[in-house]
């Protein structure tokens, strides 16, 4: 078969941008090998370590992609072309271009739900710290329900609604906001379902949105407060109740535009960066095959990762014994459990060797190396950390799973470079008091998805207030 690649076809703009930057910058075309640690001169070959079944291994989103056939309808829309890009405006922009349904629209706007989401968790936890941890005299009089928001957040609704009696008399933009976190807080059965109704009835607050639009929160700073001191100074800020209402208008987006018998899809792959407040998802039943377009570019590489995930974010390492016999992620992470827990250590060797099993998987498909194969493989290591970060995370291991975050934020290059994972590490990074970063990664993103600077405003009053009083501690470095 002629490649798909080959002079007879010329491969669409972005797919040649990941040929010629393919490895390391160097220019390289289809025929062509990244060297990209193979053995030179007369080295023998390494052996490549079989991590995951091969039989799961081919039919996998990056081994199947290494057939031209398949690739074709990828490789010549604008819309995977600025996913690989990890251009998520962009790509919206495109898949709605065919109309306001469809697999690749319902995934771009389930990864904005997701990301929203994680910064107004970044927000919540800077906030937290900002107005609890490290609470000044000075600080101004609605402080509480700043406080008091970011625990609701959390779902911590004790703590959310004593912070929230702590203002007197609300008066002014806040208001509003703080009659609707008072009663939710100290609702019978607390924490609850969302009261959307009395969501969108909130000032400015965006519950829906039109499939294929991602619209920007509210002009900022959305308050401004007074501190206590005798200088008066102003405090500016930003309300992260827009922040949820703009995940939660993305995840219905996405629903509305999956095909009916998919839907539940959306919050699978929802699941691990879901906030605390927004509950259980419904109850669905898990699809014998799940089609190439939820998973091209995905750090689910086959179906069944996709439901481990979510089993994974619920029971830890239970779900790995669960779904290792369909899962190339819950196989990968099988022989680092150990009675203790998981093995940190080990994960991160399989996840090495996972990359070179799908690199070769990936050749024995094309026949030749192909420059894009570097990232896919990439993709697939940075998959088993990120996994294997969610099992130990919800079975009790939280300093092993900050070190195989860490593991996977610094392979996150490329293609892999994913701006809901980088969100996220922010967020985590802002609830262990350490906003440097943090700040890095919303700068470099903030740009593409102006709603994020919202969250913001708690991370650089975190950064200021450590400066003059402590020393940040972080989990990992």
């Amino acid at each position: 078969m002629m490649s798909a690649l080959s002079i007879s076809r010329p491969a669409p703009v972005w797919l040649h941008r990941a040929l010629v930057q393919g490895c390391g910058g160097l220019t390289v075309i289809a025929t062509m090998a990244c060297s990209d640690g193979a053995p030179s001169g007369g080295d023998a070959p390494k052996a490549v370590t079989e991590v995951a079944p091969q039989a799961l291994v081919a039919r996998s989103w990056p081994v199947q992609m290494s057939n031209d056939a398949a690739r074709k309808p990828f490789e010549q829309h604008a819309g995977w072309g600025a996913l690989f890009k990890r251009d998520l405006p962009s790509a919206l922009g495109a898949f709605v271009a065919d109309g306001k349904e469809g697999r690749g629209l319902a995934r771009i706007h389930t990864d904005l739900a997701a990301m929203y989401g994680q910064a107004a968790l970044m927000g919540a936890n800077a906030t937290r710290h900002v107005y609890g941890t490290d609470r000044q005299a000075t600080d101004p009089m609605e402080a509480d329900y700043l406080h008091g928001v970011a625990m609701a957040l959390a779902a911590d609704c004790e703590k959310a609604a004593g912070s929230l009696a702590k203002v007197s008399s609300p008066e002014g933009t806040y208001a509003p906001f703080h009659g609707y976190w008072q009663a939710w807080s100290t609702a019978e059965g607390c924490p609850a379902s969302l009261d959307m109704d009395s969501l969108a009835a909130l000032p400015m607050v965006q519950t829906s949105l039109e499939v294929g639009t991602d619209p920007s929160i509210p002009p900022l700073p959305h308050h401004s407060f007074t501190e206590t001191s005798d200088e008066a100074r102003q405090v500016e800020t930003a309300e992260l109740t827009h922040l949820l209402a703009l995940s939660m208008a993305h995840r219905q987006a996405a629903v509305d535009a999956a095909p009916s018998d998919e839907q539940h899809l959306v919050d699978v792959r929802l699941s691990p960066w879901k906030l605390p407040i927004l509950g259980a998802a419904p109850d669905f039943t898990p699809l014998e095959s799940v089609d190439a377009e939820w998973l091209f570019l995905d750090f689910a590489l086959v179906g069944a990762d996709l439901y481990f995930l979510d089993a994974a974010h619920r029971d830890g390492l239970e779900a790995v014994g669960v779904w290792k016999d369909r899962s190339i992620l819950a196989a990968a992470l099988a022989p680092a459990v150990m009675p203790e827990g998981l093995n940190v250590e080990l994960v991160i060797d399989r996840a090495a060797e996972f990359r070179g099993q799908l690199k070769e998987a990936m050749l024995k498909v094309s026949g030749t190396p192909m420059g894009f194969q570097p990232g896919f493989a990439q993709i697939g290591e940075v998959a088993v950390l990120r996994a294997g970060m969610i099992v130990a995370d919800h079975n009790g291991q939280s300093r092993d799973a900050g070190i195989l975050r860490i593991n996977a934020f610094e392979r996150s290059d490329g293609p892999g470079r994913d701006p809901l994972f980088l969100i996220s590490t922010a967020a985590w990074d802002a609830g262990n008091r350490s906003p440097l970063r943090a700040q890095e990664i919303v700068h470099g993103l903030v740009s593409r998805y102006p709603s994020i600077q919202a969250a913001r405003y708690p991370l650089d009053a975190l950064h200021i207030r450590l400066g003059r009083t402590a020393a940040p501690s972080t989990a990992v470095h």
